[in-house]
């Protein structure tokens, strides 16, 4: 009945100050009752029609889920790149950085936005690892960097498999990676 009340909100006020929340709980809605089509479908309005950048960056997030549930790892990479991108500082990261103090990067917007959970990057970085937790190691890696805007995103893909690995208690398979 929520979904309904939202959509005729969507459209009969497209230019409401409550069109932003309500296609993100449109969003919301769908991909938790795992209707990722239409999940994809109002992420992907929300991100044509907000400005807000913490709004944005989550769209982002949840469109790569959506699309790696849709298994379309193409879509999904190029989501979490532009998701990634809202938070410079995992570029230039370390190993052992704490992924929860890289910070968001600056805005000066003055509209609806939403906060932004503390884990929200390192299950991004979760995702990263999924995507290229099969077959041969340092293939994936390259061509996963290259997907993700360039052979030096290299390191943020190595750092998503073996904290994956790591969380997993598989330590020998994140040595391995790190060692090759």
């Amino acid at each position: 009945e929520s979904i309904k009340r939202l959509e005729l909100l969507v459209g009969l006020y497209p230019n409401s100050k409550l069109v932003d929340e309500a296609l993100l709980r449109l969003a919301e809605g769908y991909f938790d009752l795992a209707e990722f089509n239409r999940a994809r479908e109002y992420y992907a309005k929300l991100l044509k029609k907000s400005k807000a950048p913490r709004m944005r960056a989550y769209s982002n997030y949840k469109l790569a889920w959506a699309e790696y549930r849709l298994e379309d790892s193409n879509d999904a990479l190029q989501r979490l790149s532009e998701f990634f991108d809202a938070f410079p500082g995992i570029y230039s990261s370390l190993l052992t950085t704490d992924l929860t103090v890289i910070p968001f990067r600056t805005s000066s917007h003055r509209g609806f936005d939403i906060d932004l959970d503390k884990n929200i990057l390192s299950d991004g970085m979760r995702l990263l690892a999924l995507l290229n937790e099969q077959g041969d190691w340092m293939r994936n890696i390259s061509e996963t960097a290259i997907a993700l805007g360039g052979a030096e995103r290299e390191p943020l893909v190595l750092r998503a498999l073996v904290d994956h690995y790591a969380s997993k208690k598989r330590y020998f398979d994140a040595a391995s990676l790190i060692a090759q």
